[in-house]
């Protein structure tokens, strides 16, 4: 809009010692952040929601299972639908890496 001459600061989701695999969704003045949780001693994947354009997450939550190892998140925001994806990691039994995926409404 300004050319631009302006932008934002940084605007923090989670805090953690190292940086995290991320992706961003947005569909007008929202905005969807998921995220690998750089504080979960399991591969976890993480959410922040914001109707602010990202100025401010005010929602936050957990989108897979304490149970589930999750690794490199992607999202989708379709209006209110949001859709995350991630891949399970390789385990100790030899199974190869799977992807997994849910769905949400965001109200």
């Amino acid at each position: 809009m300004d050319k631009g001459e302006i932008f934002h600061s940084p605007v923090p989701v989670v805090y953690g010692n190292s940086p995290s695999v991320a992706s961003v969704a947005a569909h007008g003045d929202s905005v969807v952040v998921v995220f690998e949780d750089p504080n979960s001693t399991t591969s976890r994947i993480g959410i922040v929601l914001s109707h602010a354009t990202g100025h401010l997450f005010d929602q936050r939550g957990q989108v897979t299972p304490d149970d589930v190892q999750a690794i490199a998140p992607w999202v989708a925001l379709e209006g209110n639908r949001i859709r995350v994806w991630w891949k399970t990691p390789n385990d100790s039994a030899g199974r190869p890496e799977r992807v997994g995926y849910r769905d949400g409404t965001w109200r």
